[in-house]
């Protein structure tokens, strides 16, 4: 039972340290700013990403369906002018990575650094309360509201 506690408390720590730490970097005020800036694109690719269901991931160079992951593929999911409708926006809105659903939520990723085994990514997310969640090594992801359902995010692996 103390354990338990020990662990839920060093594991809540962590987590406040994470989110003093991410409110403070100068990178969320400047993310902040972009998005208040490019809230329309945002709200017309959230738009245009959700009548498109049979995408899983869209970027400038490949897009993941929901029945099929491989690439390149002759089918990509939409139509050529659509893409090319995405990657403009996604030019405007400084998305350089693309847009992905995940579990009810959807990711606008803006920058990422590291390696495939650590590193981090950063942006937008469309979500309804989500929960950060931080493991004792610092891992995991950290979500700060922007407005409405709208938060900007932190993933560290």
């Amino acid at each position: 039972m103390i354990h338990d506690s020990a662990r839920c408390l060093a594991l809540t720590a962590m987590l406040l340290i994470v989110l003093t730490a991410a409110c403070q970097r100068e990178d969320v005020g400047s993310l902040r700013s972009q998005f208040i800036e490019h809230q329309d694109t945002y709200q017309r690719l959230l738009t245009m990403f959700e009548e498109d269901s049979r995408l899983v991931r869209i970027a400038p160079d490949f897009t993941r369906l929901v029945d099929d992951r491989s690439w390149p593929r002759d089918d990509v999911g939409i139509s050529l002018a659509r893409w090319q409708e995405y990657r403009a926006l996604f030019r405007a809105a400084g998305i350089p990575a693309g847009v992905e659903r995940q579990d009810q939520k959807v990711f606008f990723y803006v920058s990422g650094a590291g390696l495939s085994v650590s590193g981090s990514t950063r942006g937008f997310v469309h979500a309804k309360n989500p929960s950060s969640k931080v493991n004792p090594n610092g891992e995991g992801i950290v979500y700060v509201p922007i407005r409405g359902d709208w938060y900007l995010f932190e993933w560290t692996f």
